[in-house]
């Protein structure tokens, strides 16, 4: 029964450090996805685009390299469907500005 709880415990120790890893974690890559977002702005929007959201779904680091999967939706009007929609995969160097760019659909 003790066996249990130290389990029970260790799992919830582990669960409460990851969770408060993950804020400072974003703060490792922000520069690197804001450059992935200007270059994609310039790429899906238009004059008529109202509001532009990006969604991150895929993070990795490569080498020096941070690979960012993101789709993007334009919107001509904040309540209406996308009007364009882009999967890219960017990828930022993490001590240099060169930033990479691939659409993937």
């Amino acid at each position: 029964m003790n066996r249990i709880y130290q389990l029970a415990g260790t799992i919830a120790l582990i669960a409460s450090t990851s969770a408060q890893a993950e804020i400072p974690a974003a703060a490792l890559y922000k520069n690197e996805l804001q450059r992935c977002v200007v270059a994609l702005r310039d790429q899906v929007s238009d004059a008529q685009t109202r509001v532009l959201r990006h969604y991150v779904s895929g993070i990795a680091r490569r080498g020096s390299w941070y690979e960012f999967d993101i789709r993007s939706e334009a919107f001509d009007d904040a309540a209406a469907a996308p009007v364009r929609e882009r999967h890219s995969v960017c990828r930022a160097h993490r001590w240099q500005a060169d930033t990479q760019l691939r659409a993937t659909s």
